[in-house]
This record gives structure tokens, sequence and C-alpha cells, in this order.
């Protein structure tokens, strides 16, 4: 198959050299890369900015903002058999960019973000063949919140994880999809990524 990998965080520029972002650190996506080139995929790997050597054997793509992101899988979409959407895309940005850098002042800083696309639940609604797989970090309600985005996003299976996920090579997992849920717990992330590939 022909399977697209997203991994890492985005970067949000606030100036030219403040932004916001995530603790992910990619690890988790680019496991599921590896993991698919070793069961024979042709695999492409799309991914914010991260300190990780990308696996060989996969075309890269490195991103930098959420939207950079989305317009790097959109013109891919409709060439690829499945979509695993790992990375952490910021949901806001800020609604200007500072040039240059911002200087420090007396007083609070009001900082407006705006929304930023919601890539996934833009794939679900453009797929035609594609098998889409998401991932929930929730914090409580974990099965609950997962099931309802497996609907509202229009997914064949979602990953459950929590924040204790974000820079851990081991962490609980369930993988969610409309026959049930499957628990993973104790379970490593290069296990978890060879699961996945599995169940594409």
């Amino acid at each position: 198959m022909r399977v697209l990998v997203t991994a890492g965080p985005t970067r949000e520029a606030i100036d030219d050299v403040r932004f916001l972002t995530s603790g992910s650190t990619g690890r988790m996506g680019f496991e599921i890369a590896a993991a698919a080139r070793d069961a024979g995929h042709d695999v492409t790997l799309v991914f914010g900015p991260v300190p990780l050597s990308p696996p060989d054997g996969v075309t890269v793509v490195p991103v930098v903002s959420a939207l950079d992101m989305r317009a790097a899988v959109l013109e891919r979409f409709d060439e690829v058999d499945a979509v695993v959407m790992v990375a952490a895309v910021a949901d806001y940005r800020p609604e200007e960019r500072i040039e240059g850098k911002r200087k420090k002042a007396d007083g609070p800083w009001d900082l407006r973000l705006v929304r930023n696309p919601d890539i996934l639940s833009e794939l679900g609604r453009r797929r035609t063949h594609q098998f889409l797989v998401g991932f929930a970090l929730e914090a409580e309600n974990g099965e609950a919140n997962a099931r309802a985005k497996l609907e509202a996003k229009g997914c064949d299976a979602i990953v459950l994880d929590s924040p204790a996920t974000v820079g851990a090579d081991v962490s609980d997992f369930a993988i969610v999809t409309r026959d049930g849920i499957e628990h993973l717990p104790n379970t490593t992330k290069a296990a978890l990524a060879v699961q996945i590939v599995a169940l594409l």
C-alpha cells in the first residue's frame, strides 16, 4: 500500500524567534513509518520540527506550521491508500505574526489566537478509498471521547493515549474501532506501530 504518516509537533510563529508548539517528540510517527516500510509498504512521512533522523527508505516531507502540514497532506491524499495522522497539530495559531522580535514591555501581553484547520476532519470528509487512522490524546473520559472522535472525524480507527505518553518510550494505549476497543497496556511505541500497520 501507499501509506502517509504524519509526525511531530507543528510550530505556530508569534514573531521571528518565538512560536507556540507542543511537547511531541515525533517518535510515534517515525516508528509507524518504519514499521510500514518494514512491512513492504511505500511510505511518505510528513513531519514537523523534531530532533530525530527520519527512517531510511521512506519519502520525507518536513514542514513547520499546521497550514504547511495541511497543504502537504492534502497534496498527497488522493494518491495514498492509508493515512495515519499521528502529528500533534496545533489547534490554534497567532492571529498575526509580528515581524522581527517583539520588545519586552511593562504589563501583560494579550496574544490573540485563531483556530487552525482540522486536518483529520477534512480528510474524513474527502476520503474515497483511504483507510484513516487518527490519534486522541485525552486526559479524562478517554474511551468516550475517542469513540466520539472516531465518528465525528470519519476515521476507521482512533489510537487513544494520554499526556503521560508524550516523551515516553512505554505507555498505555488503546485502539478504538467500530468493532470495539483493544487495550494495549504497558506497550512500547515500536510495538504499537506494528499493531497499527497490521490494522491497515
